[in-house]
C-alpha cells in the first residue's frame, strides 16, 4: 500500500468503507470508519456493531477496502485477507482511543479485526470533470429508463422516503461492490447513483469506470453503501482542517441490495441500471436493520 493510501487509512474523518462475501459469494458493503492502517500491509479495525460483515469474514476471508482522503477527495482502495480478531493489546487500545469512539455515545469496541493487504489500486479522484458529467447523463437518461417490474408480479422493494435525499450532494458518498473474477470483493464509486421515482431502480453513468463496470457480470448481485455525512458545517472547509471533529459530523448510512441488471443506451448516453431487492439501515442505533 502506498504511502498516501496509507496516511488516507489514517485519516479519523474519512469515508471508509469495507466489502465482503458471504460463504455463497453474495456482497457486502458498509462503512466502517474505525478503518485504520498499521503500516503498508497491515490494516485494522474496531469490531462494534458489524454483525453480518463479521459473520461473513468468518466465512468467507476475503475482503476490499476504499478511502476517501478528505484532503483531495482522492479514493484509494485495497484487497486484502481477514486474519482475526483480537481482543487485547496495543490495536484495540488504539481503536478505543480513536477520534470515533472518543465521541462515540454508545460504547467502545469489543476488539479488532485484522486485514492484511493483498493488491492495491491506483487512487481515483471525485472531484472531476467526469463525475459533473456523469450526474449529467444520468440526469439526462434516467427518466427513459423503464420501470422495475417482477415477472411474479410481486411488489418490488421500494426505497423508503428519507434514503432518497441521501443520495445528493457532495457531502453523500456511494460505493458498488460486487464479486470480482478473482473471488474478491471489487468497490467503485459510483458519485451519480441515483434512484428512479418509483424507488425500485437505481440508475447510473460511469465515465472513468467503464474498464471495472464491465467485469461485473450481468445479473449478478451487488450491494451499495450510500454514507451521508450530516453537518452544519462547511464541508469543504472541515476537509481543509487537519483535525476534523467527530462532534461536528453525524454520519449516516444505508445499504441497498440488489441484481445488476447491465448497461443500455437511454436518450443517447449509457446508463447502468440496478434492480432494487433489499435495503437496510448502515448506521446506529439499529445497523442491519431491514427497512425495505
Amino acid at each position: 500500500m502506498e504511502k498516501k493510501a496509507l496516511f488516507a487509512f489514517q485519516e479519523d474523518a474519512a469515508p471508509k468503507f469495507l466489502a465482503s462475501l458471504s460463504k455463497e459469494g453474495i456482497p457486502n458493503i458498509v462503512p466502517i470508519l474505525s478503518l485504520d492502517a498499521l503500516n503498508e500491509n497491515m490494516i485494522f479495525f474496531g469490531d462494534y456493531m458489524i454483525w453480518k460483515t463479521k459473520k461473513n469474514l468468518l466465512e468467507n476471508s476475503k475482503v476490499a477496502c476504499a478511502v476517501t482522503s478528505m484532503n483531495g477527495f482522492k479514493t484509494y482502495i485495497v484487497k486484502g485477507d481477514f486474519q482475526e480478531f483480537i481482543r487485547t493489546g496495543e490495536l484495540v487500545n488504539r481503536a478505543n482511543h480513536s477520534a470515533l469512539f472518543r465521541f462515540n455515545a454508545y460504547t467502545g469496541v469489543r476488539g479488532v479485526g485484522k486485514i492484511s493487504v493483498k493488491k492495491t489500486y491506483p487512487p481515483t479522484s471525485l472531484l472531476t470533470f467526469s463525475m459533473i458529467i456523469n450526474i449529467l447523463k444520468m440526469k439526462i437518461g434516467k427518466g427513459k429508463v423503464e420501470k422495475y417490474k417482477t415477472e411474479d408480479k410481486k411488489e418490488a422493494p421500494i426505497i423508503p422516503h428519507r434514503i432518497m435525499e441521501k443520495f445528493k450532494g457532495i457531502t453523500s458518498f456511494k460505493f458498488l461492490a460486487y464479486k470480482d473474477s478473482d473471488d474478491y470483493p471489487m468497490i467503485i464509486p459510483i458519485t451519480s447513483l441515483s434512484p428512479k421515482k418509483d424507488r425500485k431502480r437505481l440508475v447510473f453513468s460511469f465515465s472513468g469506470f467503464k474498464k471495472e463496470i464491465d467485469q461485473i457480470p450481468v445479473l449478478s448481485k451487488v450491494a451499495i453503501s450510500i454514507l451521508k455525512m450530516e453537518t452544519d458545517k462547511n464541508i469543504l472547509s472541515l476537509a481543509m482542517s487537519k483535525d476534523i471533529p467527530f462532534g461536528e459530523i453525524q454520519p449516516i448510512a444505508y445499504q441497498v441490495k440488489g441484481v445488476y441488471m447491465g448497461v443500455n443506451k437511454f436518450r443517447g448516453v449509457n446508463l447502468g441500471v440496478i434492480d432494487v431487492d433489499e435495503v437496510y439501515s448502515a448506521s446506529p442505533p439499529l445497523p442491519g436493520e431491514r427497512l425495505a
